[in-house]
């Protein structure tokens, strides 16, 4: 029997574009960035194990590390576990030259900040933008009137009150001229 190219002109197939999967997908999939992603401290544990502890500080092909990871997506014990076991608090991404104080901020963890900046994390790195961890999280306080961001803004002013006038590239202005209040929650 011959097969008609026009038969199936109009036929539906079915595919499978939901289930298909590039291969730097499945590989983050079985990946410590994944493990650090989903707050699975155990398996981020074993990849150390079995890997050693300089897959600590190793990134991605954008250069976000587990402790971007982590801290971005609001795993406390990760963050400390990864810190006490060497986590290096000044590794960048690639494009937007952002650290983990960066990504913390900008959900404002006050635990995840608070205990990054015990690990010398500087609140006054400037990212591609000249944003410092102090300007994502104001942006993000501006915006939500959370009192996380309000916390988060005081520990990182009070280590480092010149922080308050840095001007971004972006913008141009300093968190001051952000928002004024801000020198209000400068300890004494």
């Amino acid at each position: 029997m011959s097969h008609d190219s026009n038969q199936c002109k109009n036929c539906t197939h079915v595919s499978n574009y939901g289930l298909e999967q590039t291969l730097d997908e499945i590989d983050f999939e079985k990946s410590i960035f994944n493990a650090c992603v989903y707050g699975d401290l155990e398996k981020v544990k074993q990849f150390v194990q079995q890997k050693g502890y300089s897959i600590i500080n190793s990134q991605d092909k954008n250069g976000y590390t587990c402790l971007h990871y982590s801290a971005r997506n609001n795993h406390f014990e990760i963050c400390k576990y990864l810190l006490e076991n060497g986590a290096d608090v000044t590794l960048k991404t690639n494009s937007c030259k952002s650290t983990a104080l960066h990504r913390a901020a900008f959900i404002g963890n006050y635990k995840i900040v608070k205990l990054l900046l015990s690990y010398n994390s500087s609140p006054i790195e400037q990212d591609c933008d000249g944003k410092t961890p102090v300007h994502k999280c104001l942006e993000q306080f501006l915006i939500r009137k959370e009192q996380k961001y309000l916390d988060s803004l005081k520990i990182m002013v009070n280590k480092k009150p010149e922080v308050i006038n840095i001007k971004a590239f972006s913008n141009n202005k300093s968190p001051l001229e952000m928002y004024p209040e801000l020198k209000n929650i400068i300890d004494e």
